[in-house]
């Protein structure tokens, strides 16, 4: 009984030994639980706090996104707006409008612009074909190749151009070249506008004709008055045409009583080179004989040859024309009274280059000219009556002697 009693309190005393050793280490452990547990807080509100930024930076670049999305999307509308406005302005333009990319190639034109290349080389244009492939005259493709790239690289070009094909039409045009561009401001291609100025470019050039054969008519009067003889005469008159006019060739052919009726050159000024030699012109009622001169001094009347290439009067003498570069001529008589004693004829690089008030200029000039010859044949003709009197005197004295 005592025994067991005695190992019930030793029992007891182990007890109570280990739970007092047991609170010991808790207490001595409890500020090492307090530091870690104080040293885990801040990391947690770096975390979060790095969440936050996170949450935030996303949200920003959402709405960076969003409204990035909005303005590449009202670009394109307005891009796709500003195409329709484009395409709207070129089919209600009055002239040639049109459009082309970076390659060339049609974006939009108009059936004015259309019908311009139907008349000019034949062209059946369509939208995505290369605008340069038409262009059959290689003068006109290159031209508008460098304004083009001109344009494409973001400079707006004006220009004045004679374009077309010789065998279609040729025409005059005032064309300005706008560069149109898309993202980013970079150029997309070409807008051209063109006008049709031919018809006041051919009133520019008759009015200068007309001014130039004025000063002609001038400077001829004052070779009358200067020249010495007939031939001096007829060779400034020529130089004058030529000069002033700025014809191609110029020359003065005499009526011939003979078998043949020939047109005697006796004067020539410009480009002539053998031409006048091997023409063999006539004044008789023949193929020979129905070209400007001929019909000139055969009716009397002024005779033109508009185009040298299609006219078929002027058949015997084209080969030799073309060579020389000759394109259209003008015959005017030279008239002693009602009769025709010969031509002055004028021969001009470009076609139909005779307007209707230079003509009537231009047969002043000749009808001046024929006085002129006249007055000098009459006057060579007094001085020789007056020499052959002088002369026949003189023997009448020595007879008497």
């Amino acid at each position: 009984m005592i025994e067991t009693k005695k190992k019930t309190s030793q029992r007891s005393k182990t007890v109570l030994s280990a739970l007092a050793t047991k609170n010991r280490k808790s207490k001595a452990s409890e500020p090492t639980a307090r530091k870690i547990k104080h040293s885990q807080q801040p990391g947690e509100k770096a975390i979060q706090q790095e969440l936050r930024q996170c949450k935030l930076e996303l949200e920003r670049t959402q709405r960076t996104l969003k409204q990035t999305i909005n303005k590449f999307n009202k670009a394109e509308e307005i891009q796709a707006q500003s195409s329709m406005i484009l395409e709207e302005v070129i089919s209600c333009a009055g002239g040639p409008v049109f459009s082309v990319d970076k390659n060339y190639c049609y974006t939009s034109f108009n059936k004015n612009h259309a019908d311009t290349m139907k008349e000019l080389y034949g062209a059946n244009i369509e939208i995505g074909h290369n605008l340069l492939e038409y262009h059959t005259n290689p003068d006109d493709r290159r031209y508008a190749k460098k304004y083009l790239d001109q344009a494409l690289k973001g400079k707006t070009v004006f220009i004045e151009s004679y374009a077309g094909n010789e065998a279609q039409s040729r025409r005059y045009y005032e064309i300005a070249h706008y560069p149109f561009r898309g993202q980013n401001n970079k150029v997309k291609g070409v807008t051209i506008y063109a006008r049709d100025i031919t018809e006041l470019k051919i009133r520019e050039e008759e009015n200068l004709r007309i001014s130039r054969t004025l000063k002609t008519l001038s400077n001829s009067n004052q070779a009358m008055m200067h020249a010495t003889n007939e031939t001096e005469y007829m060779e400034e008159v020529c130089r004058n045409i030529e000069n002033d006019c700025g014809y191609a060739m110029v020359w003065i052919g005499l009526a011939e009583n003979d078998k043949k009726k020939s047109v005697r050159p006796v004067i020539s000024a410009g480009f002539e080179n053998g031409y006048l030699e091997n023409a063999k012109i006539s004044w008789a009622d023949n193929k020979r004989g129905r070209g400007p001169t001929g019909t000139a001094i055969r009716t009397g009347n002024a005779s033109l040859c508009r185009n040298m290439l299609t006219d078929p009067k002027f058949i015997p003498w084209r080969e030799e024309a073309i060579k020389h570069g000759y394109a259209s001529s003008i015959a005017l008589p030279l008239n002693a009274g009602d009769k025709p004693f010969g031509a002055l004829t004028i021969y001009s690089k470009m076609p139909d280059a005779f307007a209707k008030d230079e003509v009537k200029l231009l047969a002043e000039l000749a009808s001046d000219l024929a006085y002129g010859i006249t007055a000098f044949k009459l006057r060579a003709e007094q001085i020789k009556t007056e020499k052959a009197l002088r002369e026949s005197g003189e023997q009448l004295m020595h007879a008497n002697e």
